[in-house]
């Protein structure tokens, strides 16, 4: 059986409904401190930021420039004009995937494998997969792997 997250917001099957999310941060305000700094801010790693209802995690510590800030740009704009910002949207309607997922013996993926933005519920917390690379292999199936997994929230 395939278990989902309802879309952000949506009353009793949201996401913040289900899971508490470890450092959550309003874009616009972001965009406010970025736009009260000298020159920019990181974006951190491990961060959902949330904007116009969705949710996008970050992942490598990218550094948002003043000068992009100035506007003040929904994540998705932004996102779309710096394609290697280190956001990724949190896909709230895809499959989450669980340790029922994985062959045994063997401790490889079952497919479908999970891909880039995929979701992980392991022990009672939420992952994010952060890999370009997908297969039986990878991502490790260890969430505690950071160079493969963004740890995100926490199972209510």
């Amino acid at each position: 059986m395939q278990k989902t997250i309802g879309k952000a917001g949506s009353g009793g099957g949201g996401f913040e409904d289900k899971y508490t999310i470890i450092h959550r941060v309003n874009w616009q305000t972001f965009l406010d401190d970025v736009n009260a700094s000298s020159g920019g801010i990181s974006l951190g790693r491990d961060i959902v930021y949330v904007d116009n209802g969705e949710y996008w995690a970050s992942y490598n510590s990218m550094y948002m420039l003043k000068s992009d800030a100035a506007t003040n740009p929904s994540i998705q704009t932004y996102t779309a004009s710096h394609p290697n910002s280190g956001l990724l949207k949190i896909d709230l309607s895809k499959k989450i995937y669980n340790t029922s997922d994985i062959e045994i013996p063997g401790g490889t993926w079952k497919s479908p494998y999970p891909t880039i933005g995929s979701l992980y519920e392991y022990s009672g917390a939420l992952y994010m997969d952060i890999i370009t690379a997908s297969g039986p292999d990878n991502p490790d199936r260890n969430p505690d792997n950071v160079d493969h997994w963004a740890k995100i929230a926490t199972k209510k």
